[in-house]
């Protein structure tokens, strides 16, 4: 709350922003400076953080923060692509990690940026996500490897499954599993 106020915020107004007495909201303010060390300043009844320095909104313990590491390890050795959403998504929560699993979530961040990069595929990824998260159908062209020209349906994705290379769909229209190659043709 500090950090969205640059100009402060008075006592009184955290209190109630918070649903706590004034009392505890001093009390809290104390902990925030003696124990987690977040400089606040103070001029009469605001106070606010100093500039530069940001509160992570959430502290993992050991045993918490080492999930988000293997979650980026499984990540890289899962996708055979550069995703930007997923460089963006493990640079955000490395920020909040222990400095030594920080570095080794950086290390594999870029390992993850040097995979191949094919907007085309990666789009194509997104909007069949997108459809599934909204309970949407969406139009796809494919083609199997015994099929002499790409078909093209409308599926109501309700599943997905990374095994490997291809990505796979299971579809409420056609109620089978299908293999998307997302290729680039």
């Amino acid at each position: 709350m500090l950090w969205h106020h640059s100009l402060g915020i008075d006592i009184k107004e955290i209190a109630r922003s918070c649903n706590a007495s004034v009392r505890t909201t001093y009390r809290d303010l104390v902990a925030l400076e003696s124990e987690l060390k977040v400089p606040i300043w103070q001029e009469g009844s605001k106070r606010g953080m100093v500039d530069g320095h940001f509160l992570p909104p959430v502290a993992f313990r050991q045993e918490e923060a080492i999930n988000i590491f293997i979650a980026s390890r499984l990540m890289h050795n899962y996708s055979y692509l550069y995703n930007p959403s997923v460089i963006s998504t493990f640079v955000k929560l490395s920020s909040i990690l222990p400095a030594g699993l920080r570095e080794e979530t950086r290390k594999t961040i870029e390992n993850i940026e040097n995979q191949i990069k094919d907007e085309r595929k990666i789009n194509n990824l997104n909007k069949v996500t997108q459809a599934w998260i909204s309970r949407h159908g969406v139009k796809i062209r494919y083609q199997t490897p015994f099929d002499n020209a790409p078909k093209e349906r409308i599926i109501e994705p309700y599943f997905w499954n990374r095994c490997y290379s291809p990505t796979q769909f299971i579809s409420s229209h056609t109620a089978i599993l299908k293999n998307l190659f997302m290729s680039s043709n």
